[in-house]
């Protein structure tokens, strides 16, 4: 059985380290994935915000040139029917009021512009207007040059786009937002927005940014005005913070592996132990069982076989009785111990005086104490304690803790009782050799006897203790142990007061 069990928890051990290993290296390999997809994520958003923060340029560029369209002290717009009879709009440059070349102007026409006119009107400048810049001009923004249309408006929009920058607190108002967006809500990060006219080496990284974001060229023109840079924490920390749910779980999934691993091999363990009380049990119960039977057989065969006088007769009639009375009261105890253990022992409470059943037990004990040269200390206080529980029953168990202090005890023993407001508590301490430590704890277990081998030479069954303990803890109270190797033992018995 020994080779089972063992080989039972070994194989359990390995597929229980299979499993913490898998786990731990799937949240290993989650854990990296994450840093991996927080850099990407925090890339695109910076390329993102870059973008917008171009279109933002352009935005207020067009709106300059929209302005500028309107400047009539260096622009002039009309418009005129062409040969296929459909309207198209000049631009012409003028300075001081007068055309400023007779060549510096542009023609265009709109296919969505239906009416036919000969001279511009207000509601025509206005459709132009926004029609041109929302038209060729953001086109030609958008592909990275500008074209010449009035040698004044390609000036005007050269200078501008030189002048064209994004400031760093809108940079960041923006990649704050698309972190947000693409649900990186826990991101630090810092912006540094350098300019490329005056080119400086980029600063170290800050201390508490230590992960820095590949640059980016930030301008509408090349080379761009601008280069962005964009710092981030540590990525293990932010990490951490957005897998803290995955890690409890991964974490609360080993500890319950780990946890159930242990049960098992504490419940094996215990059941191991359990059928070696048992094995001892058997062992000690047949050795129990062997007297009386043989003595019965024997007195018996006696009786049936041999012509005996009335004296001797009587003699193994009554060493049958002794020896079947003996077999009964083990049959007895055995039965009390099932009942308890299913929690069926009936129990016939009443009020009784603590002091007189415990005087009235030691006197039935007195001799097989005066037989052993035991001597009993035992001075019952003066005024009644009374407690309300079963008198047979409490007596056993005030019987089984006597005879355990008898058996295994020195030749002094000592009842102590003391009380309190809400129970009381009688201290049995016998000056016996003690009971080791490492035993301690199974005292009370069913069939359990401190290990001397199979034959023990004091007689018993394992039952007495456990039996007590259950019905002490039936009425309300306890039973515990206390004892030091070689200083004794004392039990206590806490009974709650009627």
């Amino acid at each position: 059985m020994n080779k089972r069990i063992w080989l039972a928890t070994g194989l359990m051990l390995l597929g229980t380290l299979g499993v913490l290993i898998f786990q731990a290296y799937w949240t290993y390999q989650t854990f990296q994935q994450a840093e991996r997809r927080l850099i990407q994520d925090a890339q695109a958003a910076l390329v993102a915000t870059r973008d917008q923060a171009l279109a933002l340029q352009r935005q207020q560029l067009l709106r300059q040139y929209r302005g500028w369209l309107r400047d009539t002290s260096h622009v002039r717009i009309s418009c005129f029917v062409n040969h296929d009879s459909l309207t198209e709009f000049r631009l012409t440059a003028y300075h001081h009021g007068r055309p400023a070349r007779p060549k510096d102007q542009f023609d265009i026409g709109f296919e969505d512009f239906k009416p036919r006119l000969a001279h511009i009107t207000p509601a025509a400048q206005a459709f132009f207007i926004r029609r041109f810049t929302e038209g060729p001009v953001r086109r030609n923004l958008e592909e990275g040059f500008y074209y010449f249309y009035l040698q004044w408006l390609g000036r005007q929009l050269d200078t501008a786009v030189r002048r064209s920058t994004t400031t760093p607190a809108t940079f960041q108002r923006l990649f704050a937002a698309e972190l947000r967006r693409r649900g990186l809500h826990e991101v630090a990060f810092q912006v540094q927005l350098r300019s490329s006219v005056h080119a400086a080496p980029m600063p170290p990284a800050p201390t508490a940014f230590p992960v820095a974001l590949p640059p980016q060229p930030l301008g509408l023109r090349q080379p761009a005005q601008q280069t962005v840079r964009v710092w981030l924490p540590a990525t293990s920390a932010v990490v951490l913070r957005q897998l803290r749910g995955v890690l409890w779980a991964s974490g609360l999934l080993m500890g319950l592996v780990l946890g159930c691993f242990g049960y098992t091999v504490s419940t094996m363990r215990r059941q191991k132990r359990l059928a070696d009380l048992k094995d001892d049990f058997t062992h000690n119960m047949t050795h129990e069982l062997k007297t009386p039977v043989a003595t019965i057989q024997l007195a018996a065969d006696s009786l049936q076989y041999f012509q005996l006088d009335t004296v001797t007769s009587a003699e193994y009639t009554a060493l049958i009785s002794e020896q079947a009375g003996r077999l009964n009261g083990l049959i007895e105890q055995i039965l009390r111990s099932m009942a308890l253990e299913q929690h069926a022992l009936p129990l016939a409470r009443q009020p009784l005086d603590w002091v007189q059943l415990i005087t009235t037990t030691l006197t039935q004990h007195a001799p097989h104490f005066a037989q052993t040269d035991r001597h009993v200390c035992w001075e019952p206080p003066a005024i009644p304690a009374m407690v309300c529980g079963d008198a047979t029953h409490l007596a056993n168990v005030l019987s089984t803790l006597l005879d355990n202090a008898r058996k295994y005890g020195g030749p002094h023993l000592r009842l102590h009782l003391e009380t309190a407001p809400t129970g009381i508590s009688l201290h049995v301490h016998d000056d016996g050799p003690g009971i080791p430590a490492t035993f301690q704890a199974h005292v009370f277990d069913k069939f359990f006897r401190v290990p001397s081998g199979n034959v023990h030479a004091v007689k018993g069954y394992g039952l007495g203790l456990h039996y007590a303990r259950q019905v002490a803890e039936q009425h309300g109270g306890s039973l515990q142990l206390h004892s030091k190797t070689g200083q004794g033992t004392t039990f206590l018995l806490t009974l709650p007061l009627a």
